[in-house]
């Protein structure tokens, strides 16, 4: 049995639309510092994580339009992310590499989307971690009890959204 999740509760938004750049430093060019310090609170404001560590390349001139990427660390999960000025001011937009799905969030859409599919309660076991870092395409896995059965629900992520598609294993 498979299914799709397309409740927007579930989506995990591109990091953020637009984050003002604050950090412009001489020579019209954006200071490192200022650029992580402004990824890293939209990042913890927008998931159930600490400050993430961020890492950006210091002196990228500001030209509306140029992308440089930057590195963080959300708990404890690698993700690149592209950061394109959008214009000569040092304001950008933050797209990242890959989905950021809030634990908790997923958890609790799958439990519910699963239980209306089998018409039997169901629950789930997705691990601890507040949020998981997946490429589209890539899968996690979780466990389900439904009807007191448990079966593996592999989990597929469709896109920098976070919405999934997933499939839960026939009971053995």
């Amino acid at each position: 049995m498979s299914g799709v999740l397309r409740r927007p509760a579930l989506a995990a938004a591109a990091v953020a639309a637009a984050v003002s750049g604050c950090g412009v430093g001489p020579h019209h060019a954006l200071e490192a510092a200022g650029v992580q310090s402004a990824i890293a609170s939209q990042l913890s404001h927008e998931y159930p994580v600490a400050k993430p560590a961020v890492a950006c390349p210091g002196g990228v001139p500001l030209d509306a339009g140029r992308t440089f990427h930057c590195t963080a660390t959300v708990d404890g999960q690698p993700l690149q992310l592209d950061v394109t000025l959008t214009d000569s001011h040092g304001h950008f937009r933050v797209e990242p590499s890959a989905a950021i799905i809030p634990v908790a969030r997923a958890t609790a859409q799958l439990e519910h989307d699963i239980a209306a599919r089998t018409h039997s309660p169901a629950s789930l076991d997705c691990g601890s971690r507040p949020v998981l870092v997946v490429e589209v395409g890539g899968t996690f896995a979780c466990s389900a009890t439904v009807a007191g059965v448990r079966r593996t629900v592999t989990v597929t992520v469709a896109d920098l959204r976070g919405r999934v598609r997933y499939t839960l294993a026939p009971a053995a």
